[in-house]
């Protein structure tokens, strides 16, 4: 079980490495169009799925879990080990958690430390994993694929990124289980942040480098 958490916590730091990454890019390229501005689309406010999240570079890893997102809100990733839940991404307008439930420590930082004080909106990052908006820039490249129906249009099952951030390579795929998706669910945006003992990144960086 140790070694798995070990992996699990590398997991959810490129998991978030490649958020702050898809975001620093995204700022440098003209503003996209958003679904949000298009009147005529019907939108969803909260968004419920099983996930699955393999990771091919700089390690191979998989595991499934579940996300729920709240439109401009957050975005929650829980991951789970045999049904049990043991560890979580949580990113909210304020600050940015992971947390091992395992050896029940957790990072905290502010979002906009995240994004790099980029005017980047979680409704961009949200929208990057659930529409088709594709593209490369700034070292990552976002793609889509096995577009499916939905009651709020095509979403992709599988959104994968690959590139560079800074002398690591990540190739990270998110792929969606749309079969079980759940739209504007009451309660899927509640969460009580846990009150684990809190790290630094660099105390975090420094398990990792003793992994």
């Amino acid at each position: 079980m140790l070694s798995m958490s070990k992996s699990l916590l590398k997991i959810l730091v490129a998991v978030v490495t490649i958020f702050a990454a898809t975001a620093c890019s995204t700022s440098r390229q003209a503003a996209p169009v958003s679904t949000s501005d298009t009147p005529d689309v019907q939108l969803w406010h909260d968004m419920y799925a099983p996930v699955s999240m393999r990771l091919s570079e700089p390690m191979q890893l998989s595991i499934s879990g579940r996300a729920t997102l709240v439109r401009g809100e957050s975005i929650h990733m829980s991951m789970r080990m045999l049904g049990i839940e043991v560890a979580i991404v949580h990113i909210d307008n304020d600050s940015t958690w992971m947390v091992d439930k395992y050896h029940k420590i957790m990072c905290v930082e502010p979002t906009a430390n995240l994004l790099r004080g980029r005017k980047v909106t979680l409704t961009d990052l949200q929208e990057l994993l659930t529409t088709d908006r594709s593209y490369s820039r700034g070292g990552i490249t976002i793609s889509h694929s096995d577009m499916q129906p939905t009651l709020f249009g095509d979403m992709p099952t599988q959104v994968v990124a690959t590139g560079s951030v800074g002398e690591i390579d990540i190739e990270a795929a998110l792929v969606w289980n749309l079969g079980k998706v759940r739209f504007d669910d009451p309660g899927l945006n509640e969460w009580t942040p846990p009150t684990y003992r809190r790290v630094t990144p660099l105390e975090l960086l420094d398990v990792l480098k003793s992994m």
